[in-house]
């Protein structure tokens, strides 16, 4: 009883220390590249390798917690690398204008010679951008709350790894980036260390 206690408490501190970090980090994240970020999904992936771990732990399957690890790890190691190799990213702009956003996107595939062919989305502040040469889609949403700034979403999906389409998407957040260079994002970075520090209060509320 005592061991599956101590399993369960260290189950628990390990998802909450990762958790904590991982929200610290994205705030990093954010203050240091100007509110224009890459969204990596490494927080959900993280926490999901981490609950199936202690799951596994608390759990008694009858496996060794070393070929636990082992397995869950490798799986989360594949999904990673499918997510890189593959080529899909979505870019994460922060309180933006739909008159900064949308123009530097069409400037920036002209500029790159990209044949595009633009549709409208759902509402005003969507829009959908097919790049047929590189069996790429391009969307950009804004959703539709707020008012003069938003917080904009641009998705790249593409059947493959495109070396071209990675250029553009360098060339977007450099060029999204050098819009906010005098502008500290504080919403959003003590949101992620508030909910960091949420996580560390009621874990050792709970532990100790």
């Amino acid at each position: 009883m005592n061991n599956l206690l101590f399993q369960e408490t260290t189950s628990w501190m390990l998802i909450g220390t990762f958790g904590a970090l991982l929200l610290f980090y994205e705030a990093y994240r954010i203050y240091k590249q100007n509110g224009v970020i890459t969204e990596t999904k490494l927080f959900y992936h993280t926490m999901t390798f981490v609950s199936f771990f202690q799951l596994f732990v608390i759990v008694n399957f009858d496996i060794n917690p070393m070929i636990s690890f082992t397995i869950l790890f490798s799986f989360f190691i594949i999904i990673i690398l499918i997510r890189v190799f593959k080529g899909n990213k979505t870019i994460v702009i922060y309180e933006a204008r739909s008159e900064i956003i949308f123009p530097i996107l069409k400037t920036k595939l002209r500029d790159m010679g990209f044949s595009f062919e633009e549709k409208d989305g759902f509402h005003d502040e969507e829009a959908i951008y097919s790049i047929t040469e590189e069996a790429t889609k391009i969307s950009i949403d804004g959703g539709i709350l707020g008012d003069e700034t938003k917080d904009y979403r641009i998705s790249f999906k593409s059947e493959g790894r495109s070396y071209r389409i990675e250029e553009l998407q360098l060339s977007l957040i450099e060029a999204y980036q050098a819009q906010n260079r005098d502008k500290i994002f504080w919403k959003q970075i003590l949101t992620n260390c508030g909910l960091g520090v949420g996580i560390i209060v009621v874990l050792g509320f709970f532990l100790y």
